[in-house]
């Protein structure tokens, strides 16, 4: 049985994933669109570190110039992401 959500995206082609249980008995995710995979849990904690990113990027950019010396950070790539 797989469900598909809604807030839980691929990052590599922003399908939303499916989940169902795995051979394991855990709880895994997937991409129906290029199969990517991992555990619920995984999925779930590579998400908020994504949703956490932006909402730090988005703060640092209402700055103006001057106002706050901010180091780049370098861009990541996410295997799962939170829906825009």
């Amino acid at each position: 049985m797989t469900n598909e959500t809604s807030s839980i995206r691929c990052g590599k082609c922003y399908a939303p994933i499916k989940v169902g249980a795995g051979r394991d008995g855990d709880a895994w995710g997937s991409c129906p669109v290029c199969r990517q995979e991992d555990r619920v849990d995984n999925i779930i904690r590579e998400a908020a570190e994504y949703s956490l990113d932006r909402m730090v990027s988005d703060t640092l950019s209402g700055f103006q110039e001057g106002e706050l010396t901010v180091r780049s950070l370098p861009q990541r790539e996410y295997p799962w992401i939170t829906r825009d």
